[in-house]
């Protein structure tokens, strides 16, 4: 697991781009597309603009969608699990 100092970026092999607010990758080594919806795509954006806390993330969400600060920090925990697990994004 992460500490709460840890700041996440997308993975420096990663091909991504934000079409029509959806954020799209290319997993390497295999050319599967990843299609992510809206929240997703969202945190992305902030993390490719500068690497970033859960908790700055969760302040981030919670500002921009309807959900409050809680969930969001357990939503996207789960969410960043996942995509370090995939080495999508990196600590």
């Amino acid at each position: 697991m992460t500490s709460s100092t840890d700041k996440f970026r997308p993975g420096t092999q990663i091909s991504a781009r934000i079409v029509d607010g959806q954020l799209i990758i290319l997993r390497p080594g295999n050319d599967e597309l990843l299609r992510f919806n809206e929240v997703a795509s969202f945190v992305w954006s902030v993390i490719e603009q500068s690497p970033s806390t859960l908790e700055e993330l969760a302040i981030a969400v919670s500002s921009e969608f309807e959900v409050d600060q809680e969930t969001a920090l357990k939503d996207i925990r789960e969410f960043l699990h996942r995509m370090v697990e995939q080495s999508l994004i990196q600590v």
